[in-house]
């Protein structure tokens, strides 16, 4: 299987096992989420798109929101963030979503509940089947430690009350994904894991108004 220093060291490789994705990966279904921007996109370059997942919305938001929160974090206390500075980080999101889906489908290693049954088929050792029935109770562990870290960030950056209203909210939308969570279901588990623009939405209006009211 390759890894990550044999797309730095070998890119000739690299290209080339990209082209056989490209010239092998079946089209988009039409009722996906977001495939009508692939009808946007001049024939010759959908394949590459498609790969790119310039068509799925959530892996721009994983990308985009924490880079997002640092930007707002980082405003002087009662003013708005610097959407010049937003807008850049929201493309430089963009494409390091596409970036990091290519090389996931070069290295074929979809590390997730969803897939778990093409883990074991591949042999790979994914988190998802490391934790196995357990997963429920990790993921719970998780998202305690997460909301305990940005109670603490609202703490030492003294953001407003707003902030702790939006992060109950983000903590609740958290609590939802892990109660109504079924690992044997990866439709299941996909939308769980699409929610977490909202969660990331949620934390980053919490501290847009903190810092507002700071």
């Amino acid at each position: 299987m390759a890894s990550a220093a044999s797309l730095l060291l070998d890119p000739t490789s690299a290209v080339s096992s990209l082209e056989k994705r490209v010239a092998t990966r079946p089209p988009t279904k039409k009722a996906s989420s977001g495939s009508w921007l692939l009808h946007l996109i001049p024939a010759t370059l959908r394949p590459y798109a498609d790969l790119a997942r310039v068509h799925r919305s959530i892996a721009f938001w994983l990308v985009a929101w924490p880079q997002l929160w640092g930007i707002a974090l980082a405003t002087p206390p009662g003013r708005l963030p610097d959407l010049s500075l937003l807008w850049m980080l929201a493309w430089v999101s963009f494409f390091e979503k596409g970036l990091a889906c290519t090389i996931d489908d070069i290295f074929d290693r979809d590390l997730d509940a969803k897939d778990k049954k093409d883990d074991v088929k591949a042999g790979v050792k994914s988190v998802a089947l490391m934790f196995g029935e357990s997963t429920k109770s990790w993921i719970s562990g998780f998202g305690v430690a997460t909301i305990t870290f940005f109670l603490l960030t609202g703490y030492t950056a003294g953001l407003g009350w707003p902030y702790y209203a939006f992060l109950a909210v983000a903590a609740a939308q958290l609590v939802w994904q892990i109660w109504t969570l079924d690992i044997s279901r990866p439709e299941n588990c996909f939308k769980r894991f699409e929610s977490n623009q909202y969660f990331g939405a949620f934390v980053f209006l919490g501290i847009l108004t903190g810092k507002l009211v700071q």
